[in-house]
């Protein structure tokens, strides 16, 4: 046994387990930062920003409902729940009833949208509609941008312990063994 080799296997062996253990660190802070679904979710108060998926299919379900021709306080209160916003539909509130949700970034618009309708009628299935697909394609990029951000972050392990410990464990002692040391 050559103490050169086995300090090289040794440490090549280590940087292998450094490499693993950063790797996973990593992978697991990526997507810890975006809410997982299922059995296992961590009890409390959701994050406070909404799911644009989520908020997508509410405003398609809104939108169905207004084109079978229910009222728009019904439609939002079967595609939304009950919220300040549709109790004052339901109590016949004007453009005021839309107030509260005209600064959220992703009902803002059908918000705005809406408390417009009421004063001039124009087509919201239609508005709601779009702003469901702009809401899909947000996450999609949001995703695609999580994605490319996982492969960032994981090329550091790669580069500063996996390559290192191919060197030691592989190239090194075959150069050695070759050379006769």
């Amino acid at each position: 046994m050559n103490p050169l080799g086995v300090a090289l296997s040794l440490g090549g062996v280590m940087l292998m387990c450094a490499g693993a253990w950063w790797a996973e660190k990593l992978s697991a802070a990526c997507v810890g930062h975006h809410r997982l679904g299922g059995v296992g979710r961590r009890a409390g108060p959701r994050n406070s920003r909404a799911d644009p998926l989520e908020t997508a299919s509410r405003l398609d379900v809104a939108a169905a409902a207004l084109r079978a021709g229910m009222p728009v306080a019904e439609a939002w209160l079967v595609a939304m729940g009950t919220s300040r916003t549709t109790f004052l539909l339901r109590l016949g509130a004007g453009p005021e009833a839309w107030a509260e949700l005209a600064g959220d970034p992703l009902i803002g618009p059908v918000a705005r949208q809406a408390a417009q309708q009421q004063r001039s009628g124009a087509g919201l299935a239609a508005g709601m509609t779009a702003q469901a697909i702009r809401l899909r394609k947000l996450a999609a990029d949001e995703a695609t941008a999580g994605a490319q951000k996982v492969l960032v972050v994981l090329a550091a392990p790669l580069t500063l312990c996996f390559l290192p410990a191919f060197v030691l464990v592989g190239l090194i002692p075959l150069a050695l063994g070759l050379a006769g040391i």
